[in-house]
């Protein structure tokens, strides 16, 4: 499912672009639901990727 604009420009970093700029940031990236508990990324994963939590929480340790 891709990204609709309005979620990524909800995110403060993000509200300040252009709707040309937002198009082709959610044309980037993926939206996914994950299940509770789900680890979505370790240490040492390269950091190349972005992620927006739209709803629900992450815990990081």
């Amino acid at each position: 499912m891709v990204m609709d604009n309005q979620a990524i420009k909800n995110v403060p970093l993000f509200s300040e672009l252009t709707d040309q700029e937002l198009s082709l940031l959610a044309t980037s990236g993926c939206r996914q639901k994950l299940p509770n508990k789900n680890v979505i990324f370790q240490e040492g994963d390269s950091g190349e990727v972005l992620f927006i939590i739209l709803s629900g929480k992450v815990k990081v340790l």
